[in-house]
């Protein structure tokens, strides 16, 4: 595939994507407004990816509360055909809505998966059971594009939403109920069907095995898990359990895309993610109580801090977007996807304790 940004540098690209967005005539509206409210020349000024903190951290609420359109160039809108849109699963509580190009989204989700799995002896041609969100999830999408880009049927599906299932505490009665019903519509396709990989969550896939035979779960040859964080013991279990099955995490949302474990986790089964290239660089930073730029400062290989995310699409520009989760921030490492870089991995993310504790409602995914 022949991506925009495969032989340019990091602030290359970053200065490609200011030039739409802050187009006077033709750029984002949102984005306009910003520079005015910040009297500042944004394509003056930012010249590299650390001159993104003159922005400030991005308001991701703005994502729930204004149209689409105010955050996509206006000459992208000429052509909405070739936009995808979708929303998150509203774990902090507010759905917020994004958008893609149609080659966006297959560097974001599929390709970047499908070169990476390839690498990776993945298998081609089986039976896929896809056990997550679909709807309005871009998740669902991207398994069919996954699947067919691996030569096979659009996946089995099951009806999941995540939403729904949020609204309880998992040791509630509904909660329960509802993850029974998740589980009962899997096994009734692996009972009925030939399948032979797995896209779904860490949460899910144990709680399939734990019903199945062994015999049944050597059936398993692949799986892609995503959708939540997955810690070093529930990896290295799901890797016994499925021990036939070559099995590729990925840690990514609906606002920004997938990173991928592009090796094998190391014998305590640690997880590191990497981006595909340029089009999503992530920082792991210390926050402080401040509101000026040391608020996202960078921490050493090997702490820990929060993840902040630049995703810098021509479709949609979000820098400075602070996750909710907390990482190590691992080595660089050079990606196939991407000729001339390296880009930091983040090592074992999970959400960070303190939202977990006051906003945040998990699930099952």
């Amino acid at each position: 595939m022949n991506y925009k940004w495969h032989n340019k540098s990091q602030n290359e690209w970053l200065r490609y994507i200011l030039s739409i967005h802050f187009h006077q005539e033709e750029g984002a509206p949102y984005w306009l407004n910003i520079q005015r409210k910040l009297g500042i020349d944004v394509q003056k000024e930012i010249e590299c990816i650390d001159d993104l903190l003159l922005l400030g951290p991005m308001d991701e609420t703005a994502l729930a509360k204004y149209p689409i359109e105010e955050f996509i160039p206006r000459i992208l809108l000429k052509n909405k055909s070739q936009i995808i849109t979708a929303e998150s699963g509203g774990t902090t509580g507010t759905v917020k809505h994004t958008a893609y190009s149609l080659s966006e989204f297959r560097e974001a989700f599929s390709e970047f998966f499908y070169i990476t799995a390839v690498q990776r002896n993945f298998p081609g041609h089986l039976n896929w059971l896809f056990a997550a969100p679909s709807g309005p999830h871009i998740i669902h999408r991207s398994a069919m594009e996954m699947a067919a880009r691996f030569g096979t049927m659009t996946p089995f599906a099951i009806d999941f939403d995540p939403r729904w299932i949020k609204k309880f505490s998992p040791n509630s009665m509904p909660f329960k109920r509802y993850k029974s019903h998740i589980i009962e519509q899997c096994l009734r396709i692996l009972s009925t069907q030939e399948i032979g990989v797995l896209f779904t969550t860490p949460d899910i896939a144990l709680s399939i095995a734990e019903e199945l035979s062994p015999s049944q779960r050597n059936k398993i040859r692949g799986i892609h898990l995503g959708g939540m964080p997955l810690m070093p013991d529930i990896y290295e279990k799901i890797t016994s359990l499925y021990s036939s099955a070559v099995i590729i995490p990925g840690y990514g949302n609906t606002l920004f895309g997938l990173t991928l474990e592009i090796s094998p986790p190391d014998r305590n089964f640690n997880v590191v993610y990497y981006p595909p290239g340029p089009r999503i660089i992530i920082k792991i930073i210390k926050l402080s109580k401040n509101n000026g730029p040391a608020k996202l400062q960078e921490v050493e290989y090997g702490e820990r801090g929060r993840v902040m995310i630049h995703r810098l699409d021509e479709t949609l520009f979000l820098p400075n977007l602070i996750e909710r989760d907390e990482a190590e921030r691992a080595l660089p490492l050079k990606v196939s996807t991407w000729d001339i870089g390296s880009q930091d991995g983040i090592k074992n993310p999970k959400t960070s304790p303190e939202l977990k504790e006051a906003t945040l409602r998990e699930g099952l995914y």
